[in-house]
């Protein structure tokens, strides 16, 4: 394994906030910092703390932004934020998705947490992370007295295997893509030798299987705080969109931390590496075409997040942190100038 740098638009620093330093190499050290802060100024009457907003893409490395050296033109309201705000050059991760996720969740090193290799609990079950063991940064924001909000992926535990598992790691509202494999869609002999065959490690028995998962993009699957609910014929990133402006609208008066781990630009299964977006429905085009459209979408749910930030009145009193996991896939690799 070897570290690579992941994309932290650190963005829209503004007002109260203070000035960036020139600087971030520990991201979660610095979330960790400012939830102890945050317990500290919660206790002035005349100072609110910031809100804080984290979100981070799926599968798309450094390469594809432009204020990274991409000439794709995919992002341009991330690489408005980072005109005006920070750009981090010293952030590293593991090159996969779950190892990456707990690096920032806990703010530990993979050998630390045991999380060295990608195990996705929300598919195979057992082996989560485990509440009792690791402190989420989250957990400290709740305990500090902040209102804590989650929307979008998790896949390091099996939420239904631990219903209340996010509310032990410290979000007290949640909107969330299961991720596990859909069992509408399963004979009860098919979900038998579909959990055989994870017991036996067999590859043979588990592939095809688990590209029948809950649908994380059109049709999804959701679960709100613990009850899952299905949206024939929306797309799920909007889904998961419309929480976090619920929620931001909900929490406008009192200081909050929303999570925001996206689904997109990740594939839809295993085998389908590109979905159709709401720009444009049509099936079947050139991959990286569609790829292109993915992060075209991400990025357009990012401005529309600091519009509404900004309709709110929330913008000169929010941190937004923008960044990605792990990397691109390999086939979507696009080169870049710096």
């Amino acid at each position: 394994m070897h570290p690579m740098i992941s994309p932290l638009a650190l963005s829209a620093l503004r007002g109260r906030a203070g000035r960036p330093p020139p600087t971030i190499r520990p991201v979660t050290a610095a979330l960790f910092h400012l939830a102890l802060t945050v317990g500290v100024s919660a206790a002035a009457p005349n100072e609110r703390p910031p809100n804080i907003i984290f979100a981070m893409l799926d599968n798309v490395g450094q390469e594809w932004f432009g204020s990274y050296g991409s000439e794709e033109g995919c992002t341009p309201n991330i690489d408005r934020l980072v005109a005006t705000g920070l750009r981090v050059e010293q952030c590293y991760t593991p090159p996969i998705c779950g190892p990456s996720r707990v690096v920032l969740l806990t703010g530990r090193y993979p050998h630390h947490t045991g999380f060295r290799l990608h195990h996705d609990a929300g598919l195979y079950s057992g082996g989560g992370l485990d509440p009792r063991r690791e402190i989420l940064f989250p957990r400290l924001f709740r305990d500090a007295g902040i209102v804590t909000g989650i929307t979008g992926k998790w896949q390091v535990n099996h939420l239904y295997d631990e219903p209340d598992v996010l509310t032990e790691h410290g979000f007290g509202e949640q909107l969330v893509w299961p991720g596990s494999i859909d069992t509408d869609k399963f004979t009860p002999e098919e979900l038998k030798s579909y959990w055989a065959g994870v017991r036996n490690d067999s590859t043979e028995e588990t592939l095809e299987r688990t590209m029948r998962l809950e649908s994380r993009y059109w049709d999804p699957v959701f679960l709100r705080n613990g009850r899952r609910e299905t949206h024939p014929g929306k797309f799920g990133p909007d889904i998961s969109q419309d929480f976090a402006f619920d929620f931001l609208r909900r929490h406008r008066d009192r200081p909050f931390l929303l999570y925001l781990p996206m689904v997109l630009t990740h594939g839809w299964a295993y085998t389908r590496p590109v979905v159709s977006t709401p720009l444009n429905r049509t099936e079947g085009r050139p991959e990286l075409e569609m790829f292109k459209d993915m992060l075209r979408y991400a990025d357009k749910q990012i401005g529309d997040l600091v519009a509404e930030l900004e309709r709110l009145g929330l913008r000169d009193n929010t941190i937004l942190f923008v960044a990605s996991d792990n990397g691109t896939d390999a086939s979507f690799q696009a080169d870049y100038t710096s």
